[in-house]
C-alpha cells in the first residue's frame, strides 16, 4: 500500500487492502496487543502471547474473530498477490 497508494494500475488493489483493513480494525481493538501476537503465530513467527499489563481475556469468541481474519487475510492474500518484502 505504500508503494502504490499513488499508482493508477494498483488503484483497486489498493482500495481492497483499505477495505480489508476498514473490515478487520474492530478484531485488532480486543485485547490488543494479545490479539495481535496470535496472528503473528498464525503467519509462523514464534512470539510469545505475553503483555506487561492486563489487556483482558482473549476467550473463545477473540480467538474465533482471530480465526476469521487470518482467513480472510489469506484470502485477500491469494486475491490481489500480496508478496512478502524485507
Amino acid at each position: 500500500m505504500c508503494r502504490n497508494y499513488d499508482d493508477p494500475s494498483a488503484k483497486v488493489q489498493v482500495e481492497t487492502v483499505e477495505q480489508f483493513f476498514i473490515d478487520h480494525m474492530v478484531v485488532m481493538k480486543h485485547v490488543y496487543p494479545t490479539v495481535a501476537k496470535c496472528f503473528l503465530q498464525k503467519r509462523g513467527l514464534e512470539v510469545s502471547s505475553f503483555t506487561r499489563r492486563f489487556v483482558g481475556v482473549f476467550d473463545e469468541g477473540v480467538k474465533g474473530k482471530v480465526d476469521a481474519l487470518y482467513g480472510n487475510y489469506q484470502q485477500l492474500y491469494d486475491e490481489i498477490g500480496l508478496r512478502l518484502t524485507v
